[in-house]
């Protein structure tokens, strides 16, 4: 009896099976049949033994056929060769199989052949064979040699074992796949960066992939206990809580959540939930889902939003006018946020400007280095934008204003943040010193600092003298001659870097390079330079001064030299020196150490009462707190000490001041080991109460 829960698998498998014992059957009672039918001697049984051999060969559903042994030729078939093979019994009989071609493979007739003479049957005998449409078909055979008149013929019996074939090797495939999936399935939950786990409906973990141990520090056997034990006291796991206990009442999928865990060393890690609830006869009967570990994320998002606040007070704080733009499209220029310093720089209202456009409302035409279209470019291209523009207030005053633009995301969209400066004053300047240019040629070329030009190419356009003598040239002809392109004078960055920057930033400020000159002199130099832009936008020039500072690198040198033989002095010298700065030893000399039995390295970042006796504690904590307030203290006095050792106290003379370290009150000082001295002082006053 075929049981209601066995499988569609197991049910064909069954079937298969009573299909074979049924045709055993068959074929046992044909062959049962056939050898009665052959010993009969009376013609009476004979017939009646003939009628029933032909009776069960013609309706056995499996395909049945008699052939010559000795040609192979077709005598006889049943219904059941003829629905397998379509061939009618006219069209094989007085014919053999490999007239037919029946056979695929004729070699397995051969087999099938030798079996029988040297056994005289074959069970079992698996063979393809091609059926009159072409179609090839598997069989199982069984045969055995039967006489008719004398005649040695071949009883064959085959099952059409084609469908049951196909069914086995789409079971093996079946299963092939569903391990090769299962493997995948493993090989994924193993290797993610993800927790997978799962538990029952009262909290009780029941399964933890071997993530856990990265993520929390326990093995999956430590963690096997409720989950909520491992949750921090965060107020935010709460709503986790609630996600859990909905998500097993009601049997649904809740949305993700987050929460605050506590790893197996007591750090705690947030992690991301995602999980859904596995339901049966319409009841949760446990929970599985993922973790996944966001302590970086949340760690950036604190940053973030830190930096946004201190970007939203510098914002707000800066002198000069911060305009927020979009970028891009029809509403380019339209604005979106301004500081107050835009409100005061152009006379409108926050709330008049975030109505208006800066391109349409504010910018006079055609006043920029840049045009507005390649402007736009730069931007979404995402470079900066450095250019100068007039504007408009709202009372009609015109002003110029130093802008530099630089591609932001505000808001979820493109913007663009633009820095404008007020230069109307140094347009004026500009202007009068234009009227006195030849004043100014003069002393551009009297300069003690280089001045030059040059071309995006690497041509030397300009160079004052100060500039040609610094490089060690005669004059600007044969300095010209060199291309900066191919020959950069600097001998540390190539000159793309360089340019880089400028085209970025649209200037170069204060940078110290080393350079070689002519002669191949190493010099140190500080060099300024700007790029300045066709209303193309495209570079037309550099210019920029270079300063000569061998001599102030020199003396950096030699400064530096200096404080290492102070720091050399202060090393070898006999009294102890420190220094305190918040009540810690932030600095001391190795005679500090010594004194007090420590090596320096102990003594750093310590508390300084570490170092003082209990009984002069407070003498020295009173003294150290007044000198801090700035209240009046004692430059000098003794006090004791106390040695590495927690017993041996040390007399020590101290001089100390109050000095501004680090914007902060410090105390710089010096102490000296008098033990010796205070041992002998009680030793002569001793001697001199003996002579009393």
């Amino acid at each position: 009896m075929i049981n209601k829960d066995t499988s569609k698998e197991q049910l064909l498998t069954e079937i298969d099976q009573l299909k074979a014992k049924i045709s055993e059957f068959e074929k046992s009672e044909i062959i049962r049949l056939s050898n009665e039918w052959a010993s009969k001697n009376g013609e009476k049984d004979l017939k009646q033994s003939e009628e029933k051999f032909r009776k069960a060969f013609s309706i056995n559903p499996d395909s049945l056929n008699i052939n010559r042994l000795e040609d192979g030729i077709y005598v006889s078939i049943n219904e059941g060769f003829t629905k397998i093979m379509g061939y009618s019994e006219s069209e094989v009989i007085g014919k053999t199989s490999l007239e037919l071609n029946i056979w695929e493979n004729p070699e397995d007739r051969n087999k099938l052949v030798h079996g029988l003479k040297t056994k005289g049957k074959v069970d079992n005998f698996e063979a393809k064979f091609r059926a009159k449409s072409g179609e090839l078909k598997d069989g199982l055979m069984s045969a055995i040699i039967i006489e008719l008149d004398g005649i040695p013929h071949i009883l064959n019996f085959t099952q059409d074992i084609t469908e049951r074939l196909a069914i086995e090797k789409l079971r093996k495939q079946t299963e092939k796949e569903l391990k090769e999936s299962e493997e995948k399935l493993r090989a994924v939950f193993e290797n993610s960066t993800n927790l997978f786990y799962s538990h029952s409906t009262d909290h009780i973990i029941s399964y933890l992939s071997p993530q856990v141990k990265d993520i929390l520090g326990y093995s999956p056997e430590e963690a096997m206990i409720k989950w909520t034990e491992l949750a921090s006291d965060n107020p935010i796991n709460e709503s986790g809580f609630e996600n859990t206990v909905r998500a097993i009442e009601t049997g649904e999928r809740q949305a993700p959540y987050e929460l605050e865990l506590i790893r197996k060393n007591g750090e705690k890690v947030w992690v991301e939930v995602r999980e859904a609830p596995l339901v049966k006869d319409g009841k949760t009967i446990s929970i599985v889902g993922s973790l996944t570990d966001i302590t970086e994320r949340k760690k950036a998002e604190k940053k973030l939003r830190q930096s946004e606040a201190r970007f939203k007070r510098l914002f707000n704080e800066l002198g000069d006018a911060v305009f927020v733009t979009k970028i891009g499209g029809a509403n380019m220029g339209d604005i979106l946020e301004v500081n107050s310093a835009a409100s005061k720089q152009t006379g409108y209202t926050k709330q008049e400007l975030l109505q208006m456009n800066i391109i349409k409302d504010l910018c006079i035409p055609d006043t920029g280095l840049i045009s507005t279209k390649d402007w736009d470019k730069k931007l979404i291209a995402g470079k900066t934008v450095v250019t100068t523009e007039k504007k408009r207030k709202k009372d009609g005053t015109e002003i110029w204003t130093e802008v530099i633009v630089t591609p932001i995301e505000f808001k979820g969209e493109i913007a663009s943040l633009s820095i404008n400066h007020d230069i109307t004053s140094r347009k004026i300047a500009e202007d009068a010193l234009k009227e006195s240019e030849e004043h100014f040629r003069a002393m551009f070329e009297n300069a003690s600092i280089g001045f030059y030009r040059t071309a995006p190419e690497g041509e030397i356009l300009y160079a004052n003298p100060a500039l040609i003598a610094i490089l060690g040239y005669k004059d600007f002809d044969e300095l010209s001659q060199r291309n900066l392109e191919k020959d950069n004078f600097d001998i540390v960055n190539p000159r793309s870097e360089i340019l880089d920057q400028i085209d970025r930033l649209g200037y170069l400020k204060g940078y110290e390079s080393t350079w070689k000159a002519k002669d191949n002199r190493t010099i140190s130099v500080r060099e300024n330079s700007k790029a300045y832009y066709n209303q193309d936008g495209k570079v037309i020039y550099y210019e920029g001064t270079i300063e000569d500072i061998s001599e102030e690198k020199q003396a950096e040198l030699l400064l530096k030299e200096s404080e290492e033989k102070y720091r050399t002095l202060i090393d070898n010298i006999q009294d102890g020196v420190f220094l305190i700065n918040e009540g810690k030893i932030i600095f001391a000399n190795e005679a500090f150490a010594s004194i007090i039995g420590y090596t320096i390295e102990e003594v750093i970042g310590e508390d300084f009462k570490k170092f003082v006796a209990p009984e002069d504690m407070e003498l020295v904590v009173n003294n150290y707190e007044k000198r801090m307030k700035g209240d009046s203290a004692p430059n000098e006095y003794e006090f004791r000490a106390i040695h590495k050792d927690g017993i041996t106290r040390i007399y020590v003379n101290m001089t100390v001041d109050r000095i501004n370290y680090e914007n902060k009150p410090a105390a710089l000082g010096t102490i000296k080991d008098i033990s010796e001295t205070k041992k002998m002082q009680e030793q002569l006053s001793g001697s001199t109460h003996l002579n009393l």
